[in-house]
């Protein structure tokens, strides 16, 4: 069971989470030590040749791992990410949608 729910976590969102807000995250679903974080596609989160920007991919699952964080501590703002790699090549926890179909959209699931 999680201990927060997603009306609590898109409340903490639009309150005090402004990169997420302004990049329009969606949590998808929350159980406990899992989420699935969404952001809908946008060319402004294109990089030069058409890929999604590492700094939104960082972001997204930064979110996702915060949100899968909370389903286990309840709501504690100062949770934070003490360390976050990604190997760009190899994605395998975050599926980046394809510029050219804008109806899709990026996600990350997270599980700890």
């Amino acid at each position: 069971m999680s201990l927060i729910s997603i009306e609590e976590l898109e409340r903490l969102t639009r309150e005090k989470l402004p990169f997420a807000r302004i990049s329009k995250f969606r949590t998808e679903e929350l159980k406990s030590g899992r989420a699935i974080v969404r952001a809908p596609y946008s060319d402004e989160f294109l990089r030069p040749g058409g890929t999604i920007s590492g700094p939104i991919m960082m972001g997204l699952a930064d979110f996702a791992m915060y949100a899968a964080v909370l389903t286990r501590v309840g709501i504690v703002e100062l949770a934070l990410t003490t360390n976050l790699n990604i190997n760009f090549l190899h994605l395998s926890l975050i599926h980046i949608s394809e510029p050219t179909r804008p109806r899709l959209i990026s996600y990350a699931v997270f599980c700890l």
